[in-house]
């Protein structure tokens, strides 16, 4: 008879009888570990180690103190410019005015020149000069010489020396004043020049 064929194992024999290799730990691994295990156990909250509060503390703390110096130069930086808008508008109005009163003197240096001709033509025609033309013709001719002031004249440059001498800080008296900083466009010079 031929001989019976050999029976395989199961695998779970060889996971049975395979040698289990247990690897030594270094003592001085073991030695690093349980002088890290006591420092850290023996560490008292008072360390100066920052935690996370108080690190959080000091973020927020750091971010509101940038947010106001932002906000006071933004605030600063828009009335700088409002004085600076506004000045530019009292400049306009002015040249605007003064344009107006050019074209205004010819309209009454001919009106008080048609007075003075009817009043001297009628002089001549009757012998005397009428009373009745006197008070349009003196009217007339004080309007027509201020205009003539301010359209041609030093009008625009008399006002101007008032205006700041009534807004003056150091000489002036009044309680509107200072009506606005004097320095206003300095101020926006000095923060664009920061800024850069």
């Amino acid at each position: 008879p031929q001989p019976a064929p050999p029976q395989r194992r199961p695998r779970s024999w060889l996971a049975s009888t395979a040698p289990t290799i247990v690897w030594p730990r270094a003592p001085h691994c073991i030695a690093t570990a349980t002088t890290s295990s006591t420092s850290s156990t023996s560490s008292s909250p008072s360390s100066s180690t920052p935690t996370a509060a108080t690190m959080g503390n000091y973020i927020g703390t750091t971010i509101l103190d940038v947010q106001e110096k932002s906000a006071g130069r933004m605030a600063r930086r828009q009335f700088a410019m409002q004085c600076r808008a506004q000045e530019r508008m009292r400049r306009m109005q002015t040249a605007q005015a003064v344009a107006i009163a050019r074209e205004r003197v010819w309209w009454f240096m001919t009106a008080l020149g048609g007075v003075c001709y009817g009043a001297f033509a009628y002089k001549k025609s009757v012998g005397y000069f009428p009373r009745v033309a006197a008070a349009p013709i003196g009217l007339l001719s004080l309007v027509t010489a201020y205009q003539l002031d301010f359209a041609y004249g030093s009008k625009p440059e008399r006002i101007n020396r008032i205006y700041h001498a009534i807004t003056d800080e150091r000489s002036s008296s009044y309680w509107f004043v200072p009506v606005a900083p004097p320095s206003g466009e300095t101020e926006l010079e000095a923060e664009e020049k920061a800024d850069e």
